[in-house]
């Protein structure tokens, strides 16, 4: 497991038996890889039924936050969130027309920059995931 150093004035978080600087990397590039791999690792095998995502739709956290930050999660439901994704994405990929996380769900899209390829790419996942729009 690579140990991911917190720059100068960041406290590292705990995560596992090695110190990561979860809070101060970015969202995004090596560092932010290597940080979510050391969780991912050093995470227990089984997850608790609670505060885990469900595989068959799309949940939220227990307590319902945004994901603005990583060290607003646990390690045990960001480890959820990987596995929902690796989930959905193997059952799309595999064409599983019977996966629809947002049936039942409208969704409203607000961007704050007209983005004609982030608009689409946004509207095909959520029709073909059996959402509608409002």
């Amino acid at each position: 497991m690579s140990l991911v150093r917190a720059p100068t004035g960041c406290r590292p978080s705990l995560v596992g038996s090695a110190p990561v600087a979860l809070h101060a990397t970015p969202y995004g590039g090596r560092k932010f890889a290597r940080a979510i791999k050391s969780v991912v690792y050093s995470a227990a095998p089984t997850l608790p039924a609670s505060g885990s995502w469900s595989a068959e739709g799309v949940a939220p956290p227990a307590r319902g936050a945004h994901f603005l930050h990583l060290d607003d999660f646990s390690r045990e439901e960001i480890v959820g969130m990987l596995k929902t994704a690796k989930d959905a994405k193997a059952r799309l990929k595999n064409n599983d027309k019977s996966y629809r996380p947002f049936a039942g769900k409208s969704m409203v899209m607000i961007f704050t920059k007209p983005s004609m390829r982030t608009r689409v790419s946004f509207e095909t996942v959520r029709i073909d995931g059996g959402g509608r729009q409002l």
